[in-house]
């Protein structure tokens, strides 16, 4: 009987000690002192549509576009006729919204970035820019 009683008295000093003299005030929820920036969402990416065009005498058969995001990722890979408007719909990030287009004909390349922080851009490949 006393080990019985030695138990009801452990149980009854730790049921003792957990209580707390003290009410907590205010809100222990870190979360709740977090303040969010008007029109946050959680979107990662956006929606963009491209208009590109080659302008290019040199580029008689068309070339090969390639669009890359900023970390080397391939968003589209595809034919480019020259004078003929090509409209695309992409996902560009919105962490880092730089784009990289390279066209590559026969001999010769044309590189430009752009970033995509409008809903629409466009772009033309010329001569000068190559």
């Amino acid at each position: 009987m006393s080990r019985l009683r030695e138990y009801g008295i452990t149980v009854a000093l730790l049921a003792l000690a957990a209580c707390g003299t003290e009410a907590p005030t205010g809100s222990q929820d870190p979360l709740r002192q977090v303040e969010i920036p008007e029109g946050f969402t959680f979107q990662t990416t956006r929606a963009l549509t491209l208009t590109l065009q080659a302008g290019l005498t040199a580029l008689p058969e068309g070339g090969v576009l390639t669009i890359r995001r900023a970390d080397g990722a391939l968003i589209y890979s595809g034919a480019l006729v020259p004078d003929q408007v090509m409209k695309l719909q992409l996902m560009a990030p919105v962490s880092d919204p730089r784009l990289h287009l390279e066209l590559k004909a026969e001999h010769q390349t044309w590189q430009a970035e752009l970033t995509a922080d409008r809903a629409e851009l466009s772009y033309t490949f010329r001569e000068d820019n190559s």
